[in-house]
């Protein structure tokens, strides 16, 4: 396999779309590499998922990014696939037809994220004259999948475009049956400038509707996301939890009121729900929040919280620690979460992602304290924190009770 520089060294490259086994990756120098993944079926997985990392081209437009380095190893967060450098296969029918799967299930995923996605030409350029843009929007009453597309598409699965108009787009119910024709509508409008769908890279950017189908929230649950927003805006604000610092005067026990408070991690509508007193910190003594907040807004916070395990240790450079292990293998008991069967390392990894992200851990108080100081706090609080737990999930505890068997 030809080697792509010295062994130690890797560059930073922009992922393309996985067609086949076959993949192109662009350099930062702007060289374009096509590499087969030795196993493309987990690496299938991995991409347009809202997994890999992704690099900002301009605000609120994102690639997907990994590293590749001299011995064929792609890393993409900390995961490794190995690739080996090869020839382009040559435009075919049957090549295209496999992008029409890509195309189909990166959107899908997409819009289930709150996301769209635009296909556009290869490279680090932020945009490219020529795209397709695929995404779910509401209207009173209904949503809508919409595909956009510059130039307009004159192919059998779009509608004839009116003369003399740059782009070109079609809009329908949201449901199955539009969802599965997106992959071939994103096809046959990039086919008009891209003469192989390696060609196309996927960006992708929030959506404001948000994702279809939409989440239904509880109310209970509701109630608890608006004060959770309370809270970052006031820290972003003034730097301060009033509330944090209430308490700590009210119960003359100390609560950190200058750092991001932490109420839930994984997802709010598991069925496996742990129950921990309050997040443990390091008592914090400044008189407000120092220097560059680490959330941006509070979007960005609630993804983290319900995303905690893949930011951790997919994205992040936190390393698992005995602790974590365990609480997997306890977890594993439960029967509720799908964990991966194997032993390697990328499924242990997997396996602990999951055993975060797909549970949901409550903290009776969201305020960062060194231990949870039960001495000094009065009987109500418990009965506001029990009342707050079940109230924040009251449907979650028939399926705690369900697994218990009562």
């Amino acid at each position: 396999m030809p080697q792509l520089g010295p062994a130690d060294e890797s560059e930073t490259v922009l992922l393309g779309c996985l067609v086949k086994e076959h993949l192109r990756l662009w350099t930062s120098d702007g060289r374009a590499l096509c590499v087969r993944l030795l196993h493309p079926s987990t690496l299938r997985g991995f991409l347009a998922r809202g997994l890999a990392p992704r690099v900002n081209l301009e605000t609120g437009r994102a690639r997907e990014f990994g590293r590749l380095d001299a011995s064929g190893v792609l890393h993409i967060a900390r995961r490794p696939f190995a690739v080996e450098v090869c020839d382009e296969p040559p435009p075919s029918d049957a090549l295209w037809a496999a992008a029409v799967e890509v195309f189909k299930d990166a959107a899908a995923d997409a819009i289930a994220r709150g996301e769209y996605v635009v296909l556009e030409r290869g490279g680090w350029d932020a945009k490219s004259e020529n795209y397709a843009l695929a995404l779910a929007t509401r209207t009173p009453g209904e949503w809508l999948l919409r595909v956009e597309a510059v130039p307009a598409p004159r192919a059998p699965s779009w509608p004839e475009p009116p003369m003399g108009l740059e782009g070109w787009g079609v809009a329908a119910p949201a449901e199955p049956a539009s969802l599965a024709t997106l992959g071939a509508l994103l096809a046959d409008a990039v086919a008009m400038w891209a003469s192989s769908p390696l060609d196309i890279v996927l960006t992708f950017g929030k959506q404001a509707d948000g994702p279809w189908p939409p989440v239904e929230t509880p109310a209970a649950i509701e109630s608890v996301l608006e004060e959770i927003r309370a809270d970052i805006a006031e820290l972003h604000s003034t730097r301060q939890l009033s509330r944090a610092r209430d308490l700590s005067t009210s119960t003359g026990v100390h609560f950190n009121h200058n750092t991001y408070p932490l109420y839930f991690t994984g997802d709010l509508l598991s069925r496996l729900v742990f129950v921990h007193s309050n997040p443990q910190e390091t008592q914090n003594d400044a008189a407000e929040y120092e220097g560059g907040f680490e959330y941006e807004n509070f979007d960005e916070y609630l993804e983290r919280a319900r995303r905690s395990g893949h930011y951790r240790w997919e994205l992040g450079r936190e390393y698992p620690s005995p602790m974590d292990y365990k609480q997997m293998r306890f977890v594993k008991q439960w029967g509720v979460i799908d964990f991966a069967d194997a032993d390697s390392p990328d499924d242990q990894l997997t396996n602990l992602i999951r055993s975060v992200d797909l549970k949901l851990q409550l903290e009776l108080i969201p305020y960062g304290a060194p231990r949870f100081p039960t001495d000094g706090l009065p009987p109500v609080l418990f009965y506001f924190a029990g009342l707050l737990v079940v109230e924040y999930v009251g449907y979650s505890v028939l399926g705690i009770r369900e697994l218990h068997g009562d």
